[in-house]
């Protein structure tokens, strides 16, 4: 496997390093607490960002998780947005058939109430917000 990505919470105390396999559904996110450099695995991951206040940390793999970066525990699920093999590869006679995939970008608004989900061939829009 080979580090994709690196990003760390805004105050410092959070590391997530993307690990990529060979394919983007063997992603990883490993989640380190810089205090103590203990750290916990998230199979299915392999993008991530946190929010501007490092009060939220979003994992995307074949879902999004919303997760307490302090506790690492999960405040929600969230289902991916559907891609159609059409939205991917144009024109074909199956377009409307909806494809597996995998999330392989995030980022939230500086905000926190908007989270922008890129994956292969798509770009979604979400709002966090009830």
């Amino acid at each position: 496997m080979q580090i994709k990505d690196l990003t760390f919470s805004p105050d410092g105390k959070t590391l997530v390093a993307i690990h990529q396999g060979k394919t983007a559904f063997d992603a990883v996110a490993m989640v380190w607490n810089t205090a103590d450099w203990t750290t916990q695995c998230m199979r299915g991951h392999g993008a991530a960002a946190f929010s501007p206040d490092g009060r939220l940390l979003a994992l995307g793999g074949r879902d999004i998780k919303l997760l307490d970066p302090a506790s690492r525990k999960e405040l929600r699920t969230i289902k991916a947005p559907t891609v159609t093999k059409g939205e991917v590869l144009g024109d074909t006679p199956d377009a409307d058939r909806e494809m597996p995939y995998s999330i392989t970008a995030l980022a939230l608004s500086p905000d926190g109430a908007t989270l922008a989900v890129g994956c292969p061939g798509s770009l979604r829009v979400l709002n966090l917000k009830p």
